[in-house]
């Protein structure tokens, strides 16, 4: 039968040693003295493809949109023909479909606008 030999410290293998923290290293120091992570820069150009792709996606989201809601009012004008209706709530009716109207060409206007910019700087 063998005994138990103890093996010095200094024999010992390095991951059985217990961390010794220096005493001039502090917590906040050592979050501070992390790596810090490199942001990797992509190509200019894949950014406007990017962009010009979000944009006409943007485009394409909102004319369907604008047609839904133009189903919708027309619809809704059919539904409520027969109702009787003052010259006031025609006129504000109207009014809020001619905003809704120029709203739209507004944007649409805007979207290509951004188009022909993306892709004049890229």
């Amino acid at each position: 039968m063998g005994s138990l030999i103890s093996v010095p410290e200094e024999q010992q293998p390095s991951h059985r040693k217990k961390r010794q923290r220096s005493p001039e290293v502090d917590d906040d120091d050592a979050a501070n003295n992390a790596p810090k992570k490199q942001r990797v820069e992509e190509p200019r150009s894949s950014n406007y493809d990017d962009l010009i792709c979000d944009l006409a996606c943007a485009h394409d989201r909102m004319q369907k949109q604008y047609i839904i809601k133009e189903k919708e009012y027309y619809w809704l004008r059919a539904r409520t023909a027969h109702l009787e209706e003052t010259v006031e709530e025609r006129e504000a009716l109207m009014k809020k479909f001619e905003e809704l109207d120029e709203l739209s060409d507004r944007m649409f206007v805007a979207i290509e606008c951004l188009k022909v910019l993306l892709k004049k700087t890229k």
